[in-house]
């Protein structure tokens, strides 16, 4: 108790370096119904967050986040804690409705799910050691088999998705290379002779283990979906798409669902700004329980800028919308499948034609009767899902939006990918497809995976999202393939604003510095004049807004940018020095040199021992001569030389095949060297007349939608039949049809 006064004193250096980190507890601040007692328990776990070793024992002291810092560089002063008032305004509203959610129930994998996720943040920093000493007590020399506990079944896991990852580019891959009868299921015979003898990822005792801690209905037989999800939710979560595959494995049919159950019961505080500790209450509600999770995902969309170091619920919304389908379908399917069951029978209701097409007026009566909407719901659904802008859409275009929206683990891949690549798979399409004049012109899955496959979305990804995109018996067009990668992959549109961004400032929080109220609700007008003001010149700003305003309410703010703009970034690599920049690049030139180095040296080699041998070398009278000797291959040459036959010119390799020819032909008797000469000429003749004709055709330069048109006229046989009526077939062939 002495120490403790004495540590209290201002005078005491102990007190001196915490004084940041100290502050008395008034009356005042109990103004959320928690006890002192309380407030100093959570404090002393935030303060734990940031890694700051003080005491909070002695009455009437609380400890604060001391350890962030904000936009000068400096720590949090006692003035700049104080909590200020949040500013209500209608349009941030978000939540409109309530939502339910109960993992045993929702998640595919059941009451599996939360024992993992608790199980995986036990054993997170133990497994190598909880796994050294499970084998050592069941070691052969020892002589006894160790039951595997829960905790051990983990450590296990925790290994074999390591090794998973490191070996395949994907889980599914792995399923795939596990399942050697291709049955579709594993049984444990199957999985523990992969597992421990075929891939030696594990002991025979550690598959039997993980089969049983996988297999979430214990029906002996592990389905892709246990393996997945299995191998999924014991990942830390330290990124958006990290934190969007959680919410799959636990069962959360939207990422709106997710936001409203961290709000909790009560108004919507969504807009709140939250300091770290208050962030991970949220967090805790939707079973992100691990310390680092939330100090990850708080700074992944926190703004930089703010000293009090804060971030909201509309902040992460925004993080999630990043990598997620649009956020509006997204919720609007999961509602639909819940109360009607399936699509199918969600639009299944009285109307005039099948292919009756609705304009926006009548599209808001029926999504308000049918889907239970409001309004400016409705209103905005129909923008999202008439991306062409030709003011009508049809049910199949209603179907495909919400079929582009699934919930589904096997999409997430192929949505990071088509993501990060968007803007190459655009330069891809332009220079293999020259957008035709008929825009009607409908290209096949395989043509689509042709152009894709070598930027890394893989026949499987590509098969499935053009599947998605309500592919017809004809084919899919461009038009339509981007605009539905519009609905599949919103946060496409930011690409452009955060590559001139970046080349025009250090950090998006120094382009937004000018701004002070960052949470201050901006309408479209008022946010496309900011963009001008940073030197942001986007012709898509309005996609881009559009893709901002997740509530429907026609707002954003700066700091739901800024979360946007930071959760769309591909990594996270510091900026090199200049000097390691420069021994970088230097050691990246020497390996794209080394083999252009390699056959410098060898042919330097070889042309010295070629100098040696003057005898060999005046023998060669002629060009000819010196080929022919390289041709058949001459013993003076020990090393096999480089391919130099590419650097001989064209008219001498025409002179040595015609005296090749030549002196064949003289050594045949009259009669047969004239047949032959007669042959032969004749042969080239021949040749030559049909090339020349050619030479327009191959000559031409051919774009893939010119040859599509061609290839599908041919099929059909009717654009042989209109030529051969106006051209003949020469003309055809000089024309290039």
């Amino acid at each position: 108790m002495d120490f403790l006064k004495a540590v209290n004193k201002p005078s005491h250096p102990i007190a001196q370096e915490r004084c940041t980190l100290i502050l008395p507890m008034s009356p005042e601040s109990q103004v959320d119904g928690r006890s002192p007692q309380r407030r100093r328990t959570e404090s002393g776990m935030s303060a734990s967050m940031d890694g700051s070793n003080t005491h909070a024992k002695s009455s009437g002291i609380g400890v604060i986040c001391g350890g962030r810092r904000g936009r000068a560089g400096s720590r949090c002063s006692i003035a700049a804690v104080q909590r200020a008032p949040v500013v209500y305004h209608a349009e941030l509203q978000f939540i409109r409705r309530a939502a339910h959610w109960d993992s045993v129930v929702d998640s595919p994998i059941g009451d599996n799910a939360l024992r993992l996720v608790q199980g995986a943040a036990d054993t997170r920093h133990t497994f190598q050691e909880i796994r050294r000493k499970m084998l050592e007590g069941s070691s052969v020399i020892s002589g006894r088999s160790v039951p595997f506990g829960f905790n051990a079944q983990v450590a296990s896991l925790h290994l074999l998705r390591k090794k998973i990852l490191d070996k395949y580019s994907s889980i599914q891959d792995a399923f795939i290379a596990i399942n050697v009868e291709n049955d579709g299921d594993l049984d444990k015979r199957e999985w523990c002779g992969v597992l421990s003898t075929a891939t030696q990822m594990c002991t025979l005792a550690e598959a039997r283990a993980i089969y049983e801690l996988m297999d979430a209905d214990h029906d002996g037989s592990l389905t892709p979906t246990e393996f997945q999800l299995g191998i999924e939710i014991i990942g830390q979560v330290t990124t958006m798409e990290l934190l969007r595959k959680r919410f799959i494995c636990l069962g959360f049919q939207s990422m709106t669902q997710a936001i409203i159950i961290m709000n909790g019961p009560g108004p919507d505080k969504t807009y709140h700004p939250l300091s770290l500790l208050e962030f991970a209450e949220a967090l805790k509600r939707v079973s992100i329980i691990e310390i680092e999770e939330h100090r990850a995902i708080f700074n992944a969309v926190r703004d930089p800028g703010d000293p009090l170091c804060r971030a909201s619920l509309s902040d992460l919304a925004c993080g999630l919308a990043v990598v997620s389908p649009c956020l509006l379908l997204e919720d609007l399917r999961s509602r639909i499948i819940k109360q009607f069951g399936s699509l199918e029978k969600a639009l299944d209701y009285p109307r005039d034609t099948e292919d009756e097409e609705m304009d926006l007026e009548q599209f808001k009566l029926m999504a308000c009767q049918q889907f239970s909407v409001c309004e400016d719901e409705a209103g905005r659904l129909f923008k999202s899902i008439d991306l062409d802008g030709g003011g009508n859409v049809s049910l199949d275009e209603i179907k495909r939006a919400l079929k582009l929206v699934e919930v589904s683990m096997d999409l997430e891949d192929c949505r990071r990918k088509l993501r990060q690549g968007y803007r190459t798979i655009e330069t891809a399409f332009a220079e293999a497809y020259e957008l035709p004049e008929e825009e009607d012109l409908y290209f096949r899955i395989d043509e689509f995976v042709e152009v894709l496959e070598p930027l890394g979305l893989g026949k499987k990804n590509v098969t499935r999202l053009v599947e998605l995109m309500g592919v017809s018996d004809h084919g899919v067009t461009i038009p339509e393939f981007f605009t539905s990668a519009q609905l599949f992959a919103p946060s496409c549109a930011l690409e452009e604003l955060k590559t001139q961004l970046l080349q025009t400032h250090r950090s998006f929080e120094a382009a937004f510095q000018q701004v002070k109220e960052r949470r201050e609700p901006l309408k479209r007008e008022a946010w496309k004049s900011l963009l001008k003001e940073i030197g942001a010149q986007v012709e898509g700003a309005d996609r881009i807004f559009d893709f901002l305003d997740f509530r429907s309410t026609g707002v954003t703010t700066v700091s739901e940018t800024l979360a946007a703009l930071q959760c769309l970034q591909s990594g996270s690599h510091r900026l090199l020095s200049q000097a390691e920049s420069k021994a970088k690049a230097k050691d990246n030139v020497g390996r794209i040199f080394e083999p252009a180095l390699r056959f410098a040296s060898d042919l330097k080699a070889h042309v010295k021992g070629l100098k040696k041998d003057k005898a060999i070398v005046s023998q060669m009278a002629s060009v000819e001569n010196a080929m022919e000797l390289f041709a058949d291959g001459s013993s003076f040459i020990t090393d096999p030389a480089p391919q130099l036959e590419a650097e001989i010119p064209q008219h001498l390799l025409e002179r040595r095949t015609f005296m090749k020819i030549k002196n064949s032909m003289q050594v045949l008797p009259q009669k047969v060297r004239v047949r032959n000469v007669d042959e032969l000429s004749a042969y080239f003749g021949s040749n030559e007349n049909v090339l020349s004709d050619q030479k327009p055709l191959v000559d031409r330069t051919y774009h893939r939608a010119e040859e599509h048109h061609i290839v599908e006229g041919l099929k059909k046989g009717t654009l042989l039949s209109m030529e051969a009526g106006q051209h003949s077939q020469s003309d055809m062939l000089k024309g290039g049809f």
